[in-house]
C-alpha cells in the first residue's frame, strides 16, 4: 500500500508540473460582525457608466441618469439603494484582486473604471439568503455599485444615518408585519438545478458516463404556484446578474476532458469570459458538478492515463472552475482552525478502526483542498476524501459551510417531520418566507406548504425527475426579485413543466 501511494504521489507531482495550475483567486472570505461594516452610512450616487455600448439607447441612458443624486443608505440591519430596500441585511466582505474580480465578473478592465488599487474590498449585502447588492470599495469615502449592466459611483456624505430614512425603514417594516400585507406580498421563487448521468456518445470515451445539468424555475403567489418552467444547464444569479454555467467535452490530443464553461445571460462584448489554462494536463478528464453557488463550483475530477486512475474533490472559485488546485479547508475557517481537516480525517478513522503508519500530514495523497459539499438531512454540509493508497474513504469535516460558501440553508421544519410526511424523503429545502418545502425523493420534487411549521396534507407540486438525478443548487428569490429572475429565466426560451 505504501508502495501504491509513493507511486500516485509521484504521478500527482508529474501531472502538476504539466498543467495543473495553482489557484489565484486573489480572494479571502470574512464574515464580519454587522457593526463593523466600513460602508455604514449615508451615501449618495453621482456617476455613472455603460457597461456595454450595445446598451447606450435612449431609455438606458434616461433610466442611468435617473439614479443620478439618489440616495444609499446601509445601516447594520437594513439597507436601501435609490428605491430598493431591504431588511435584515447581513454582510460579508471579500478582499479580491481587481484586475481579475473586474475581468471574471464583468468582463471589463480595471482601468476603464478609472480604479488604480491592485486589491479591493466587495461587500455583499444578502437579505434572508439572497443578494441585496455587491459594493466595491475604493476608499473609505468612495463605492462603486453595479446596477442592470450599469456601474455607479457613490460618494459617502455622512457616517450617520438620517432618522428620516430609518423612520421609513421602520415604517415598511410595521406595514409588512401586517397580517393582510404580509399576505399580499408573500411572493417566492427558486431555481433548482439538477444533475443526472447520461450514455457517453462517443466511442472513444474512456468514461461510459458523462453528467447532465438542467435548471427548474418555480415560483408562488400566496403559496398558489404561479410557473413552473425548465431550461437545460444550469441557470445561475450572481452578484453581476444571471450566468449559465455548462460542462464541455473536448479532445485534446489523443484525450477528452470535460471544460466548465460560464458565460453570462447578457452579452458583454467582445473578450474571454472564461479562462481556459494555457498549459493543459494530459489524461482523461471528467468532471461531475455537486455544488454550485453564486461564487463557488464542488467537484469531483476523474482523471486517468493508461492503468493509473485518480478521483478528487475540489472547491473552486467560480470564475476560476477549470483550475485544479481548490481552496483550501483553512480559507473558509478561522486561522486559529487550520487543523480542522486533519483532526477531522483523523477521527474519523479512529472511529472506524482504520491504522496508519505515518502521520496524516505527512502522506503527499492527503490534501487540505480535498473536500466537497454534500447533503446531510436538509442541510449543507462539508466531507473530505482521504487517498489510502488501495481505496479512498471519505469523512465528514467539523465545520459549517453557510456565511462562507452557502449563503442560505435554513431547514424551517424539523428533518424528522419531514421523514414522518414522506417516509421515502431524501432531502428537503424551505424558503427564507418559510410559505414551501421542497421534498426530494428517488423520483420526484415535491411542494408543500407550510402553515405554522407544519406542512400541508399533500404537495401542491409534484415534479418528476430522473433516475439517480441530484440537486446541485438552491437558489431562493422573495419579494420583487422573484419577478427580476423569472423575467431573466424566460429569456432561455424555458420548457413550461406540466406535471
Amino acid at each position: 500500500m505504501k508502495k501504491l501511494c509513493l507511486i500516485l504521489s509521484i504521478i500527482l507531482l508529474l501531472t502538476g508540473c504539466q498543467g495543473f495550475p495553482q489557484l489565484n483567486s486573489g480572494q479571502i472570505i470574512v464574515s464580519p460582525e454587522n457593526s463593523t461594516i466600513p460602508i455604514r452610512g449615508t451615501w449618495k450616487i453621482y456617476q455613472y457608466k455603460r457597461i456595454s455600448e450595445i446598451q447606450e439607447d435612449e431609455d438606458s441612458i434616461k433610466a442611468a441618469e435617473e439614479l443620478l443624486d439618489r440616495i444609499a443608505v446601509f445601516s447594520d440591519t437594513w439597507a436601501m439603494v435609490a428605491d430598493e430596500s431591504c431588511t435584515d441585511a447581513k454582510y460579508q466582505i471579500r478582499k479580491v484582486k481587481t484586475r481579475d474580480y473586474m475581468l471574471f465578473h464583468h468582463n471589463m478592465d480595471m482601468e476603464d473604471l478609472n480604479i488604480s488599487n491592485p486589491m479591493i474590498d466587495i461587500i455583499s449585502i444578502i437579505s434572508n439568503g439572497s443578494l441585496f447588492f455587491d459594493i466595491a470599495m475604493l476608499d473609505e469615502d468612495t463605492a462603486l455599485i453595479y446596477v442592470d449592466n450599469c456601474f455607479y459611483w457613490l460618494k459617502k456624505v455622512s457616517d450617520k444615518i438620517d432618522s428620516y430614512y430609518a423612520n421609513g425603514q421602520k415604517n415598511s417594516q410595521n406595514k409588512i408585519e401586517k397580517p393582510e400585507a404580509k399576505d399580499n406580498l408573500l411572493r417566492t421563487g427558486v431555481l433548482i438545478g439538477l444533475r443526472s448521468t447520461v450514455p457517453s456518445t462517443n466511442e472513444e470515451d474512456i468514461f461510459n458516463e458523462r453528467a447532465s445539468y438542467r435548471t427548474f424555475w418555480i415560483s408562488s403567489y400566496n403559496k398558489n404556484i404561479q410557473s413552473s418552467l425548465e431550461a437545460p444547464d444550469l441557470f445561475i444569479p450572481r452578484r453581476s446578474g444571471f450566468w449559465t454555467l455548462t460542462v464541455k467535452t473536448r479532445k485534446y490530443n489523443d484525450f477528452l476532458q470535460d471544460n466548465i464553461v460560464l458565460e453570462p445571460l447578457v452579452p458583454r462584448g467582445a473578450g474571454i469570459i472564461n479562462k481556459i489554462d494555457e498549459q493543459l494536463i494530459k489524461g482523461n478528464i471528467k468532471k461531475d458538478i455537486l455544488f454550485v453557488s453564486d461564487d463557488y463550483v464542488a467537484i469531483e475530477y476523474s482523471w486517468t492515463m493508461g492503468s493509473v486512475a485518480e478521483r478528487n474533490y475540489r472547491v473552486l472559485p467560480l470564475d476560476d472552475a477549470n483550475s485544479l488546485s481548490g481552496i483550501l479547508v483553512s480559507d473558509i475557517a478561522r486561522e486559529d482552525m487550520r487543523d480542522i481537516f486533519y483532526t477531522s480525517a483523523q477521527a474519523h478513522l479512529v472511529s472506524h478502526g482504520i491504522k496508519i503508519d505515518e502521520e496524516l500530514k505527512g502522506i503527499v495523497s492527503v490534501s487540505e483542498d480535498n473536500f466537497t459539499l454534500e447533503r446531510r438531512n436538509g442541510n449543507w454540509t462539508l466531507k473530505g476524501r482521504l487517498d489510502l493508497g488501495d481505496r479512498y474513504e471519505e469523512f465528514p469535516i467539523g465545520l459549517s459551510p453557510v456565511g462562507k460558501l452557502v449563503n442560505y440553508d435554513e431547514l424551517h421544519v424539523p428533518w424528522d417531520s419531514v421523514k414522518e410526511r414522506v417516509p421515502m424523503a431524501l432531502d428537503a429545502y424551505t424558503s427564507p418566507n418559510k410559505d414551501l418545502l421542497i421534498v426530494v425523493t428517488g423520483n420526484f420534487l415535491m411542494i408543500y406548504t407550510i402553515e405554522n411549521g407544519e406542512l400541508s396534507e399533500k404537495p401542491i407540486k409534484k415534479i418528476d425527475i430522473k433516475k439517480g438525478e441530484s440537486v446541485v443548487m438552491v437558489e431562493w428569490a422573495t419579494g420583487d426579485y422573484v419577478a427580476r429572475w423569472e423575467k431573466s429565466f424566460n429569456q432561455l426560451n424555458p420548457y413550461i413543466i406540466n406535471q
